[in-house]
């Protein structure tokens, strides 16, 4: 019989697992539930609850298959009508078909690149990638052209840019928008012969992260962001020629995917301004006139070329994962081989090549993966399921530090966390202290007492930057001082002397950026370090101290601070090494708050706000929209502060009434922890279809 399309024997089971399979040792299992055949589709999944079983309302239940996600939801949804509305996959409506897929390296392109552009109707064997960023930090105009297994270099643009996107073929490719600089964003459109680049039409609105498709004489650019307003709802379309208007679409949307052809075209993920900063998993389908929407994605696609047609598209998100689309459901393709976003795709769902990009650590990247889609699979296929506990999302009082004291830096995890100088009620200090998780241990003191220095590094690797000292006369500095776990050694000298500026990265490859000097009053100039010697860098566009900088040396961001009374900054800058680039501003304008996190994961907590009063507001960036997050539970500025946006822990500092010692973590998430889990059992109820055809092709879609 036929059932959904597939055509295959209708299976029902049940399997019963209690708590101890999941928690033998108050740790999170994955549990083997059921093996499948190979192109088994999974119709329906539900979980039954014993009466008995602790900790359902604060934990989850994940399931995998063949370590691709079929689902992650509170245990508790799993059972809930309304199950498929809170963005995780409803199996009863978009069922889960095992097609293994394949990716594998292809060659390397001659130069590290992000936010370069792709002709995104190339093939795997034919392909074109152009502009964006090199190893300097510049926009570029080079070109390569790929024959399936060898990058050469093609023709030059007429125009450097970046984060521009393409679309047509190796021999008549269309590039479209895109930045210039960090603040200049383009209408103008080149087109390729397969030799040199020329001016085609311009695109009625400057714009940048736009989704394109389609080739140099029917083309499609749909949304993306612009000076004004900064995303935008317009579709255009290319005749060779110039561009005319499409239609609208439902969303004002930019930074997804996109692939098709002009009169039939697929766009997801990205941002929508519904929900500024959130993700979007809606899929808007295009007909050469109107946009409709499609089944929502599985996960989350953002800044990453699409591959296909409408009817067979190929997806890849900003993470490893890949998705298959067939008009009208998603399903999972098998993972990348490397993380790679700000870069573009071509090719069919079949074929496809990913090329360039920023890696995970903020780097460039030259590398190129190609996608072959192969047939049935012949191993089988185990579902596993792990409970876990969820956590709440808040912050919480820990042990105190050991005195109360403000204006200090810290470096680390919650786990491992440094803290080191300040000032108290007596004076500078040159304390150091240490922390585990739960408790602080004073450890090796600073060479000397200081305060208002920038941190950098690990527990075991830390480095505190310049600063203030009073001992022997007030001085700004311009020492660094390097921690190796045990006691603290003199570091490289910086070239200019500095205080209350930001610092990241790590002890061998940090920045200090902004902050203030007694001689030169507020900066604006950055240094880079090697682990001996600091040079300097490309200065932020606002001279300030007291900002909120984050991340690594080649991917950190630099955000609000202040030059004064009434100078209170909410903007923010990105650096990618080399050159800083405007970002999206904050909601509040702070000084002195606590920083953690990454340049596409960061966090602010706390600080002071315009009107120089301490505050507990909180709030988390994405790589390009701050947002409101929880906020502390006390008030605090100046403090220490260390970790992830999702573990994050701050120290000492002072309120509205003078100096604390109150240190405050937030824990986002703690998977190990399953003390709750102690009693009752889960019963997973499993529909599926055995397929059982002809192994030479997969079951239609």
């Amino acid at each position: 019989m036929q059932i959904n399309k597939y055509e295959g024997e209708l299976v029902t089971t049940s399997v019963t697992k209690t708590y101890t399979d999941f928690n033998p040792a108050a740790t999170s299992q994955a549990v083997d539930i059921i093996t499948l055949n190979a192109g088994a589709v999974i119709v329906d999944l539900s979980i039954d609850i014993d009466s008995s079983f602790s900790g359902i309302y604060d934990s989850e239940c994940v399931l995998s298959m063949d370590s691709q996600l079929i689902s992650n939801k509170p245990i508790t949804r799993y059972n809930d009508a309304e199950n498929g509305t809170d963005g995780m996959r409803d199996l009863a409506t978009d069922p889960y078909l095992v097609i293994p897929t394949a990716w594998s390296l292809g060659g390397d392109l001659n130069t590290p690149l992000i936010g370069s552009f792709m002709a995104s109707n190339a093939t795997l064997s034919a392909a074109l990638n152009g502009g964006g960023v090199n190893s300097t930090g510049n926009p570029t105009t080079t070109s390569e052209e790929y024959n399936g297994s060898v990058w050469s270099i093609g023709g030059n643009l007429s125009t450097a840019r970046y984060k521009t996107l393409g679309c047509g073929t190796q021999s008549a490719a269309l590039a479209v928008g895109g930045k210039i600089t960090g603040a200049t964003i383009t209408s103008s459109c080149e087109e390729y012969n397969g030799t040199s680049w020329s001016a085609g039409g311009s695109l009625s609105l400057d714009r940048f992260a736009i989704g394109c498709c389609g080739t140099q004489t029917a083309g499609l650019a749909a949304g993306g962001e612009a000076t004004t307003p900064s995303y935008t709802n317009t579709s255009e379309e290319y005749n060779g020629t110039s561009w005319s208007s499409g239609g609208t679409m439902l969303t004002q949307w930019k930074r997804g995917i996109s692939f098709g052809i002009q009169t039939a075209a697929a766009i997801n993920g990205g941002y929508i301004t519904q929900t500024v900063g959130a993700i979007n998993l809606d899929t808007q389908l295009y007909d050469g006139s109107t946009w409709s929407y499609a089944t929502k994605a599985l996960a989350w696609m953002l800044d990453s070329g699409g591959s296909g047609t409408q009817t067979l598209g190929l997806a890849r998100s900003y993470y490893l994962s890949t998705q298959l689309f067939n008009s009208v459901t998603w399903s999972v393709g098998s993972n990348q081989l490397v993380r790679r976003t700000w870069c573009g795709g071509c090719g069919s769902q079949s074929e496809a090549l990913a090329a360039a990009g920023q890696d995970s650590n903020g780097g460039r990247l030259n590398s190129s993966e190609e996608h072959i889609l192969s047939g049935y699979d012949s191993t089988e296929q185990t579902i596993q399921a792990t409970v876990q506990s969820i956590g709440l999302e808040s912050w919480s009082t820990v042990a105190n530090a050991s005195q109360e004291k403000y204006k200090i830096p810290g470096c680390g995890t919650i786990d491992a966390g440094l803290i080191f100088g300040g000032i108290t009620y007596s004076g500078r200090i040159a304390t150091t202290e240490e922390f585990d998780g739960e408790a602080w241990t004073t450890t090796s003191n600073l060479t000397i007492a200081k305060a208002q220095q920038a941190g950098a590094g690990t527990q075991t690797a830390g480095l505190c930057i310049a600063g203030y000292k009073t001992d022997g006369g007030s001085t700004d500095l311009d020492t660094s001082e390097e921690y190796n776990g045990t006691a603290w050694s003199s570091g490289g000298t910086l070239n200019a002397v500095v205080r209350t500026q930001g610092g990241f990265g790590t002890q061998t490859a940090a920045v200090s950026t902004c902050g203030q000097s007694t001689a030169s009053g507020y900066l604006a100039s950055t240094e880079e370090y090697n682990g001996s010697t600091w040079s300097t860098s490309t200065s932020t566009s606002v001279a300030r101290q007291n900002p909120t900088a984050s991340g690594i040396q080649t991917a950190g961001f630099c955000a609000g601070g202040s030059a004064g009374s009434p100078n209170y900054y909410t903007i923010t800058e990105e650096y990618d090494g080399s050159v800083w680039y405007t970002s999206n501003d904050m909601n509040i304008a702070t000084t002195s708050g606590g920083r953690a996190g990454t340049q596409d994961a960061g966090l602010s907590s706390g600080g002071q706000n315009s009107d120089g009063l301490s505050i507990i507001t909180c709030e988390k960036y994405n790589g390009s929209v701050w947002s409101m997050t929880h906020s502390l539970n006390l008030i605090a500025d100046n403090h220490a502060s260390l970790g992830s946006q999702a573990e994050a822990l701050i120290a000492a500092g002072e309120n509205n009434y003078g100096l604390i010692s109150t240190a405050q973590m937030f824990v986002k998430y703690s998977p190990s922890n399953l003390s709750n889990l102690n009693s009752g059992s889960l019963t997973f109820n499993i529909k599926y279809i055995d397929y059982s055809g002809d192994p030479s092709s997969p079951p239609p879609i």
